[in-house]
């Protein structure tokens, strides 16, 4: 689709260019019967815009950018030269009676004063046009490329919490270990199928989230308060993936502690495209500065990158409760 409207643009803009000569350059606007001089300017216009083309997919790629550029000079010249020869070699001026017909000179001058401002103008607009994209390119494989890294940071990082909570559980030999073994899986499953996709359909995401919860209270059993509730309606939305899990990861790793008493509340609420969490958790013990969790970090690093201008992040502290509230509008 937006190939195609790509092209149409290009293809109303070329008529539009061509249409400059035929209605503007006539002493009767709107005239489309054609003489040699109109031929001739039209010749030039359809030159010019050959040059605009050639400039933008070739010239400035293959030359410019590449810094040779006595080549992008030379061929340049040479398509000014054509561009400004060909019309009048092929509709030559008409030469009057009892007028001092103008020299080789004379029209080479006329010619070149003529065709000066739009090649200049075309050759402007191509290599704005081309440095744009360039610039939005690099761009956009700039930021897939710190995508990649977090990514790649954030599956470790789960990992690590998870196989945590699965050794909890071996070494207390708790019958429930097989349900825990089976719950990694499934979440194992979610991160190696969705986690690479730029986004993931929001039950999806909100199952896993279900799963690293139940998985957790596997874990702590009643010895920990957590609550966790989900409301409003998930379907036809979608979400860039693992990007609500390392809150709730923050919590379970900094809100618990076994000689004090603890708790997790998570909330999240689905309504008219708006995904709003809440997650509190008491502050059991003052953190270090390097133990402030990379998934934090790396999510608000996502954020900005995937949804600027369209989420609040609030996080604070207050009367031994640490909070994060977040919200997202959906794609």
């Amino acid at each position: 689709m937006n190939r195609l409207r790509e092209f149409l643009i290009h293809l109303l803009c070329c008529a539009a260019f061509l249409a400059i000569p035929i209605f503007l350059g006539k002493e009767n606007a709107g005239s489309i019967n054609l003489d040699r001089d109109d031929w001739r300017e039209l010749l030039g216009y359809t030159l010019v815009l050959g040059y605009f083309y050639l400039n933008f997919y070739f010239l400035i790629p293959e030359y410019y950018l590449r810094r040779n550029y006595l080549g992008f000079t030379l061929i340049t010249i040479a398509a000014f030269t054509i561009s400004t020869l060909m019309p009048r070699l092929a509709f030559p001026y008409y030469v009057l009676p009892k007028v001092r017909p103008r020299t080789f000179v004379d029209n080479l001058l006329f010619d070149v004063n003529h065709n000066l401002f739009r090649f200049l103008a075309v050759f402007l607009i191509s290599l704005m046009l081309r440095i744009r994209d360039q610039w939005k390119r690099a761009r956009e494989d700039k930021i897939n490329a710190e995508l990649s890294f977090l990514k790649s940071q954030i599956q470790p990082h789960f990992l690590y919490n998870t196989l945590n909570t699965i050794y909890a559980l071996s070494i207390e030999r708790s019958p429930q270990a097989p349900d825990a073994i089976a719950q990694l899986s499934s979440m194992m499953r979610y991160v190696t199928d969705e986690s690479a996709r730029d986004f993931v359909p929001l039950e999806r995401e909100l199952k896993y989230i279900q799963s690293y919860i139940a998985l957790q209270e596997l874990r702590f059993g009643r010895t920990v308060g957590i609550s966790s509730i989900v409301t409003g309606e998930a379907e036809n939305y979608k979400i860039a993936p693992m990007m609500l899990i390392p809150f709730i990861e923050n919590a379970f790793k900094h809100g618990i502690n076994p000689e004090e008493e603890s708790g997790i509340v998570v909330r999240i609420n689905i309504n008219n495209g708006e995904l709003s969490m809440n997650v509190r958790n008491r502050l059991v013990r003052v953190l270090r500065e390097d133990e402030r969790g990379l998934g934090l970090a790396n999510t608000k690093s996502r954020l900005e990158l995937l949804y600027p201008g369209r989420y609040e992040l609030t996080i604070f502290a207050k009367d031994d409760v640490y909070s994060i509230n977040i919200t997202l509008t959906l794609g």
